[in-house]
């Protein structure tokens, strides 16, 4: 989604869309790693 919003953005706001991509990729990995540690403990318990 984050990707696609660089496209809408006029060229001088780069820097929103490199933070914008940069939080969009945060918060990617911090899901992902929520997602990874809650798969795990489930394949614990079984």
């Amino acid at each position: 989604m984050a990707i696609a919003l660089i496209g809408y953005h006029s060229p001088d706001s780069r820097e929103e869309d490199i933070g914008l991509l940069a939080a969009g990729w945060l918060l990617a990995v911090f899901l992902a790693s929520i997602g990874a540690s809650l798969y795990n403990k489930t394949v614990d318990k079984s």
